[in-house]
């Protein structure tokens, strides 16, 4: 593919980040003193929720999905290389077909919390969860798919399912991230695994659970394998890992994660924050070079921040959560260019 492949949907894509919520209208929405004024801020956007409905959470994730859902239609319908949007929505994709293989397991209707975002109609990953066939899914998906099947027919564990889905997932990423010739779409998928791998390794830190327990879950396919990830998370040396994978020019917003880990005290909650911040730096490196695909990677990773930040804060609000405590895990810069 050439640049020009890309010139179309980039020039659609300037258009539609005019549309993303600009730091003043999170303010602007966390700050509301009311919910008849927070209904009034969202009124005109993609997220408008009616005053009567401001609190329930099912109306609120919705709206937010909705939006969500119709950013990714147009970025599989537009962009010539659906892998550069399956960076982002393959997550999708293994987190319905998780649903799907467990409904068939247990019997239980959890349709509710599938989520319509993806380059498969649901229905053809539900086809896929009951055959373990599919002439529409990528022979990869079909061929992992059976294989987390019979490991759970051999374990008779819906856990059996959730790792197949999750390590599938992962496995998927390094294919795409293998295949391509674009260095942002490899380093984003080396992000993504490395840090789920150093997430897991503290959350499994911190419930004390042993080293086998964690290795089950944490992917083979990151920059370093699972042992070496644990081991610095166990010794406080995690910012050992950081400093040398950090592919991104010296910026100070990721120094109090350093020192967090420099001084072996960073919590998984944290590490996700720095995932998110990194992720938005090194998508928004991008705009350095206007017409390569890498500006679909910007534009659907922004757009996930945007529903990350709007959770924070509708949901919070609606739980009578603190605005501090809001204001401090909010994503910021995923629209500065």
């Amino acid at each position: 593919m050439t640049v020009h492949d890309y010139s179309q949907l980039n020039t659609a894509i300037s258009v539609k980040e005019q549309s993303f919520l600009s730091r003043a209208n999170l303010v602007q929405l966390l700050n509301a003193v009311d919910d008849e004024q927070l209904a009034l801020y969202l009124e005109g956007t993609p997220y408008s929720v009616p005053l009567a409905e401001i609190r329930q959470h099912d109306v609120l994730d919705q709206t937010i999905m909705k939006a969500l859902a119709a950013d990714y239609a147009f970025a599989y319908q537009q962009c010539p290389d659906p892998n550069l949007v399956n960076v982002f929505g393959l997550k999708y994709v293994y987190h319905n077909l998780k649903l799907f293989l467990k409904m068939r397991a247990i019997g239980r209707d959890l349709s509710h919390l599938l989520i319509p975002i993806g380059p498969y109609p649901l229905e053809a990953l539900k086809h896929l969860s009951l055959t373990l066939e599919s002439d529409l899914c990528d022979p990869l998906i079909v061929e992992e798919v059976a294989q987390t099947w019979s490991e759970y027919k051999d374990y008779e564990n819906t856990v059996a399912i959730d790792m197949g889905m999750d390590s599938a997932y992962f496995r998927h990423l390094r294919v795409i991230a293998d295949q391509s010739d674009l260095p942002l779409l490899q380093e984003l998928v080396d992000a993504k695994i490395d840090f789920f791998n150093a997430i897991t390794a503290l959350r499994a830190l911190a419930q004390d659970k042993p080293n086998s327990f964690a290795y089950q879950l944490m992917s083979r396919k990151g920059t370093k394998r699972p042992k070496e990830i644990l081991h610095l998370a166990k010794d406080g040396q995690l910012a050992s890992w950081f400093n040398a994978f950090n592919a991104l020019p010296y910026t100070k917003v990721f120094d109090s994660y350093v020192q967090a880990m420099q001084s072996g005290k960073i919590q998984a909650s944290q590490m996700e924050q720095l995932q998110d911040l990194y992720l938005t730096h090194l998508a928004n490196s991008a705009s350095l070079d206007a017409l390569s695909g890498g500006q679909i990677l910007r534009y659907l990773n922004g757009r996930e921040m945007e529903a990350v930040n709007l959770r924070l804060i509708l949901l919070g609000r609606a739980n009578g959560i603190a605005k501090e405590a809001i204001e401090e895990r909010m994503r910021l810069g995923y629209h500065d260019n």
